[in-house]
């Protein structure tokens, strides 16, 4: 295990988060979760538990789907890179996913946000099987506002993450990476 997976400042911590992201992002579907336990198996982390209390849980999801300023979209079931699944996979992790929320909220889901959505992970092939779906709109996880010109390319919209440190003056400018 490595031991660069620890850390007690916030800025150390989301840069550990991103580096066991791109760890994640490259687990076969089937190994998945054995991997993922295994790379956290040196920790005092139930991380099932801890994303359970990062994320909303679905009286939250129901209650905000009922204001009119509000859409909730769809992602997938499992949170696994496209770019690695087949056709068919990627039809029951987002459809699957889809599914189940609207059980939930009683509507429709027709917008949808790729797990990871680099360059690396969604290609022409992934973003045209998204789109097939029916999809109003699909955002990829490139960063960046969205012009008249992506009105051609809306199965991979790029968008501006709502992190913690998110500052709305900031929307409008092009960050360089």
């Amino acid at each position: 295990m490595d031991k660069n997976l620890f850390a007690r400042q916030k800025n150390k911590k989301n840069n550990i988060f991103l580096k066991i992201r791109e760890m994640i992002k490259g687990f076969n579907k089937n190994e998945f979760q054995e991997r993922l336990n295994n790379l956290l198996k040196n920790y005092k982390i139930d991380w099932v538990k801890k994303c359970s209390e990062l994320t909303m849980d679905w009286e939250q999801i129901i209650n905000i789907s009922k204001d009119n300023l509000c859409t909730i979209g769809g992602h997938t079931k499992n949170h696994y890179a496209l770019n690695r699944l087949s056709e068919t996979e990627i039809i029951e992790e987002v459809m699957g996913a889809n599914k189940i929320i609207e059980s939930k909220i009683g509507k429709k889901v027709e917008h949808f946000s790729y797990p990871f959505g680099t360059r690396n992970e969604i290609t022409k092939r992934e973003s045209n099987i998204v789109k097939k779906l029916g999809f109003k709109t699909a955002a990829i996880t490139r960063y960046g506002n969205i012009y008249p010109e992506h009105k051609n390319y809306l199965e991979c919209l790029p968008r501006i993450m709502l992190t913690e440190g998110f500052d709305i003056k900031n929307v409008g400018k092009i960050r360089k990476k």
